[in-house]
């Protein structure tokens, strides 16, 4: 399952998105919410979502300088903002911090729905690549055991070597 976390300091705007959106059809479930972007850090960092929805104004901190303090933390999940504003500067903000997608409120639901998709899909790639790359480094860490093996049945080889030579000089 898709985590999420919907950061958005509107109620009405939050709840409606939580509760009208069909979620189990994009693989997802709704882990956690935040009415701001302080407590948006929390929430995430403790949930570890795939996906963060948020809102750019917001009081205390808002969603672009939440999204810059998590990926300074580490924390990579992928973003979608929704914004009653249009304007130019937010999205330059958001394309330069990687955002996945970026909606004007009031959502229609067919951007939301294929905001939704496409931000799913990259989820999921990076989540096969992770798999892809653990599988690798499983091999890399087998192939160095029979590695590492193969050294100390060597030493031990050259150990019996060594005493048989022993052997023979001694008689």
């Amino acid at each position: 399952m898709i985590r999420i976390v919907v950061v958005e300091d509107e109620i009405l705007v939050k709840k409606g998105l939580i509760l009208t959106t069909d979620w189990q059809k994009y693989g997802c479930e709704v882990v956690g919410d935040a009415s701001n972007g302080l407590e948006g850090i929390e929430k995430i960092t403790k949930m570890k979502p795939d996906i963060v929805i948020t809102d750019v104004r917001m009081p205390g901190l808002d969603g672009i300088e939440m999204i810059g303090r998590l990926k300074s933390k580490g924390i990579k999940p992928e973003f979608i903002i929704i914004s009653g504003y249009s304007e130019f500067e937010y999205a330059r903000q958001a394309v330069k911090l990687g955002v996945k997608d970026f909606l004007v409120k009031p959502i229609e639901d067919e951007d939301l729905e294929l905001a939704l998709k496409n931000t799913c899909e990259a989820v999921r790639d990076k989540q096969r690549i992770n798999k892809i790359q653990n599988k690798m480094n499983d091999i890399s860490d087998s192939r160095m055991a029979f590695f590492k093996e193969y050294l100390l049945d060597d030493k031990k080889d050259d150990d019996y070597v060594a005493r048989a030579v022993k052997f023979i000089n001694l008689n």
